[in-house]
């Protein structure tokens, strides 16, 4: 996530930044019942995490079939999904170590990375000139489901107080209710 929003979005985190992208990281892996202890806390911790585990990374067809199905979705999904997933393919995979590549059968050549990165830092830039409509009507026609949440998201305006609730105080304040 953090090498596309450098590489497409508006480029690196100031020091403060990245020290709350990788804190959210850690809650948002709680959220998903792993531990937020297991989950590098900066850069330099990712980069051990990867050195750490590489030789002992492994594919299988049922994870072959899931990324195939997330980076080239079929046709029979619907003509927006498959149509989609045909674009940003080549963007996600452009982010990617080589190795990993290797390892998950997904490579592609250096010219498609040449191309893709700079037709994907212009489109993200378009739909992003302090404008969410464009990115919205973007995502209603690829993904009608998430396009809503998105919506929601943009009518709710800047929260109160922003700031990241981590599961265990979420779980305190319902129990206090």
């Amino acid at each position: 996530m953090l090498k596309c929003y450098e590489r497409y979005g508006p480029g690196p985190f100031s020091p403060a930044e990245e020290a709350r992208f990788w804190a959210d990281s850690q809650t948002a892996a709680e959220l998903q019942t792993c531990k937020s202890t297991d989950v590098p806390g900066s850069r330099d911790e990712g980069r051990q995490y990867f050195a750490d585990v590489r030789d002992r990374l492994c594919t299988s067809e049922h994870a072959d079939r899931a990324m195939r199905y997330l980076l080239w979705t079929p046709r029979s999904k619907g003509l927006r999904l498959w149509g989609g997933s045909r674009l940003t393919a080549p963007a996600a995979i452009a982010t990617l170590p080589m190795w990993m590549r290797h390892l998950g059968g997904f490579d592609q050549l250096a010219a498609v990375d040449a191309a893709i990165v700079p037709a994907a830092r212009m489109a993200v830039r378009a739909m992003s000139l302090g404008n969410s409509r464009p990115m919205l009507a973007v995502a209603r026609w690829l993904v009608p489901h998430t396009a809503e949440v998105y919506a929601q998201h943009l009518a709710a305006g800047t929260p109160a107080a922003p700031r990241t609730v981590t599961p265990a105080e979420a779980r305190e304040t319902l129990a206090c209710s």
